[in-house]
C-alpha cells in the first residue's frame, strides 16, 4: 500500500471518531435541553392543576343545594325531593335524610318539607 493511501485510510479513521463524538456531545446537549423543557412544563402545569382542582371545589360547594334537591330521587326519598331540611350524607357509617327524619319519611308525603329554594 502506498503512502498517500495510508494517509487518506488515517485521515478517514480520525474524520470518523470526530463524527462519533460530535454526535455523542450532541445527544448529550438535545437530553439536557429535553430535561429543562419537562421542568418548565412541569413548573407551568403545576399551578393550573392546583386552580383547576380548587375550582371544582368551589363549584361542587355551590351546587350543593342544586345537588340536595335531585340526590332524593336517587336515593328512592321522593318525599325529600326539593327540601330544605334534605341532608343525605353518611356521618358515622348511617346515611342520615334530614333532622326530622334521620331514615326518611315513611309516607309519600313529609309533613315537614320545606322548599330548598325558598329563602324567608
Amino acid at each position: 500500500m502506498e503512502s498517500w493511501q495510508k494517509d487518506f485510510l488515517q485521515t478517514m479513521g480520525m474524520v470518523t471518531g470526530e463524527v462519533e463524538q460530535f454526535f455523542y456531545d450532541l445527544t448529550e446537549v438535545v437530553d439536557g435541553i429535553a430535561a429543562e423543557i419537562d421542568q418548565v412544563m412541569a413548573d407551568a402545569t403545576e399551578p393550573i392543576l392546583e386552580l383547576y382542582l380548587g375550582l371544582e371545589t368551589v363549584v361542587g360547594e355551590a351546587a350543593q343545594p342544586i345537588v340536595q334537591t335531585v340526590q332524593p330521587i336517587l336515593e328512592e326519598h321522593a318525599a325529600c325531593v326539593g327540601c330544605r331540611h334534605y341532608y343525605g350524607q353518611v356521618d358515622g357509617g348511617n346515611l342520615l335524610i334530614c333532622a326530622m327524619h334521620p331514615y326518611g319519611c315513611n309516607s309519600d308525603r313529609c309533613p315537614d318539607w320545606q322548599s330548598a329554594w325558598d329563602q324567608s
